[in-house]
């Protein structure tokens, strides 16, 4: 048998060792939903026709690094690191839905909800669904302030994209705001001066 074989042998089910026990993984499945997330571009830099907007993934690592470098102390760094990680990952199946979208919030949910219950037992990972729910129900710290990350990321990108001039959407439309920041900064003013220095 060769190598090549062998190896692609191999790696179709993998065992991964995880804290308490071994945990067996269909590295296809893994690669594929690695994959998607890391591909699926962020609507609505899409829609205000930005060069190379960033991916869903690109955006969960931003919230992470912000969790990590502004986390208070009274709060679990851990779960909000998870909470992070997983908070847009149903968009792997519902697209990344945005307001332009319109759509009903409780329609939103059920979708994303359904979405990362088939993820979860895609990866035999049912942490990833309770997680969510949790995540969801915005009623713990944790939940609250990675809320508050989801933003801050928003609004720290759309700084980047405007500093960088990654669009010129804004110059060729009439819509009320002369950039990317100024729009994300106006629509988050109160927000945003509640959680950083001016």
């Amino acid at each position: 048998m060769s190598f090549r074989i062998a190896t692609v042998l191999v790696m179709k089910k993998k065992t991964l060792v995880g804290k308490d026990k071994e945990k067996s993984m269909d590295i296809d499945k893994l690669a594929n939903i690695l994959g998607k997330i890391k591909d699926l571009k962020r609507q609505g830099w899409v829609r205000r026709e930005v060069t190379n907007p960033e991916s869903v993934a690109d955006h969960s690592f931003g919230v992470a690094l912000l969790a990590l470098i502004l986390c208070p102390k009274e709060l679990d760094k851990q779960k909000c690191l998870e909470f992070a990680i997983i908070h847009d990952l149903a968009e792997i199946i519902t697209g990344d839905i945005t307001p332009g979208d319109k759509i009903p919030a409780d329609i939103k949910y059920a979708k994303e909800a359904a979405a990362i219950k088939q993820i979860s037992e895609e990866l035999e990972a049912p942490e990833i669904e309770q997680l969510f729910l949790e995540f969801e129900k915005q009623d713990t710290p944790e939940a609250k302030f990675i809320k508050k990350m989801d933003r801050l990321d928003l609004i720290a990108t759309a700084k980047y994209y405007t500093d960088n001039n990654r669009t010129t959407f804004f110059e060729e439309k009439d819509i009320g705001f002369d950039s990317l920041y100024h729009e994300f900064y106006s629509n988050h003013k109160e927000f945003l001066a509640s959680i950083i220095e001016k």
